[in-house]
């Protein structure tokens, strides 16, 4: 990764697309793509970001690259169940063999945003499975957020091993799915000095953990 001494940051939105969500038309998709053309005007950070939904099935609709190579999201359509557990574990999984060879400092943040409580996802497999690696990401300064949408979104924090104080319960609104997502976006930007912070806390808690 060329950040050029910026300050590293990994991002992944993961979003529902089960059909309950079809009330709030193309919002997600436009929510999205600022984001995305936010993270692209971004001068002081380096951000590499993806995008993944989830219904029955869960599906990559942005890969994770470099922001400045990725593309906007071009429909967003909703169908089926509530697959949320299996696909935030598969992500988590997936991210944390990306991340994990890189030595110099980074940021990660995972954020979920849901409508429903998972009804898909195989029990009982889950959702412990996903709470173990969640907590591992957690010890290693990972930030794990989840944004409710008519729904208690610290109960589904809990159950994905998230914690609570990084949850947040709104109304289910098209213009919620639109703030939430902006609310992401502007944490995304950070100085270098917040960065340093957050990698000397990483590093402690690792030399504890020996």
């Amino acid at each position: 990764l060329n950040a050029q001494g910026r300050p590293i940051v990994f991002s992944v939105l993961i979003m529902d697309k089960s059909d309950s969500m079809d009330i709030h038309g193309n919002a997600p998709k436009d929510a999205i793509n600022q984001h995305i053309r936010t993270l692209k005007a971004d001068e002081e950070n380096f951000h590499v970001t993806g995008v993944v939904g989830f219904a029955s099935e869960y599906s990559v609709d942005i890969p994770m690259n470099v922001a400045s190579e990725v593309s906007e999201l071009v429909q967003y359509n909703t169908n089926g169940y509530t697959c949320l557990y299996e696909t935030v574990e598969l992500v988590l999984s997936a991210l944390l063999e990306k991340v994990s060879p890189i030595e110099i400092p980074y940021r990660v943040v995972l954020a979920v945003f849901s409508d429903g409580e998972d009804n898909k996802s195989q029990r009982p497999l889950y959702p412990e499975k996903l709470q173990v690696i969640s907590k591992k990401v957690i010890q290693l300064g990972w930030e794990l957020r989840c944004v409710g949408f008519g729904i208690d979104a610290h109960f589904i924090a809990q159950q994905m091993g998230f914690q609570t104080w990084n949850a947040k319960s709104m109304a289910n609104s098209t213009c919620n799915i639109e703030y939430s997502v902006r609310d992401i976006t502007s944490g995304l930007r950070l100085s270098p000095d917040i960065l340093k912070i957050i990698n000397d806390s990483r590093r402690f808690q690792g030399a504890t953990e020996k």
